[in-house]
C-alpha cells in the first residue's frame, strides 16, 4: 500500500498519479523516483518482503495522528525484510501531532543508501527504527535518526545483529528522558 492505495498490476506503473512512485513486479521493488509523500495515512505499508530503490532525493511525511509509520513491512503477527537500495536518498519525518511513532519497521533490514529519520516529540512511544531480526548497512550508506522526546523511546532497536561494513555510519540522537 502506498498512501492507503494497494499496488495492483492496474496502478502499478504510477501508483500516485505523479510518475514518482512505481512498481516493479518482477524485482519486488517499490520505486521512489524524486517522490515527496505526505499523507494521513502510512505512506508505505507492505504485508510481505519488499525492496525500496531509491532514484534522487526522496521525503516520506506521515501526519498520521494515533499510530504513525514511514514505512512499515509486516502483518500483525509476523515482521518482513525490508531492503533499501539504489544511488538515491530518503528522509522520514512524523510530526509531532502523533501519539505513537514508528520511523521504520521491519524484520531484517538492509540499507544500501542514506536514510534519515525525524521522529517526534510525543507523548508515547516512538522509535527511529524497529528491527524484528537484523540490521545491515553496507555500501557506504548512512543512516541518520533524529528520535524526539517521547518517553519510552529508542533511536534504533534490533532484536538480533546488527552488522555495518567498513565505511558505513549509524548517527543517533535523542532527547534527553528518552
Amino acid at each position: 500500500y502506498v498512501t492507503g492505495t494497494l499496488v495492483t498490476n492496474i496502478n502499478a506503473d504510477d501508483i500516485l498519479g505523479d510518475g514518482t512512485v512505481y512498481y516493479d513486479v518482477y524485482n519486488n521493488a517499490l520505486i521512489l523516483d524524486n517522490a515527496t509523500i505526505e499523507t494521513e495515512n502510512w505512506p508505505v505499508y507492505s504485508k510481505r518482503n519488499l525492496n525500496v530503490e531509491l532514484i534522487g532525493e526522496n521525503k516520506i511525511v506521515c501526519n498520521k495522528k494515533e499510530y504513525s509509520a514511514g514505512i512499515y513491512a509486516g502483518d500483525y503477527q509476523l515482521s518482513k525484510d525490508l531492503a533499501f537500495i539504489g544511488d538515491g536518498s530518503l528522509t522520514i519525518e512524523i510530526p509531532d501531532t502523533c501519539g505513537e511513532a514508528v520511523g521504520i519497521f521491519a524484520s531484517d533490514l538492509t540499507v544500501t543508501t542514506d536514510i534519515t529519520v525525524k521522529t517526534p516529540n510525543c507523548e508515547n512511544k516512538v522509535h527511529g527504527i524497529v528491527c524484528d531480526s537484523s540490521l545491515l548497512v553496507a555500501n557506504k550508506a548512512t543512516i541518520i535518526v533524529n528520535n524526539g522526546a517521547a518517553k519510552n523511546s529508542v533511536g534504533v532497536r534490533v532484536r538480533g545483529n546488527a552488522l555495518f561494513e567498513e565505511g558505513t555510519a549509524l548517527e543517533v540522537s535523542v532527547n534527553s528522558g528518552t
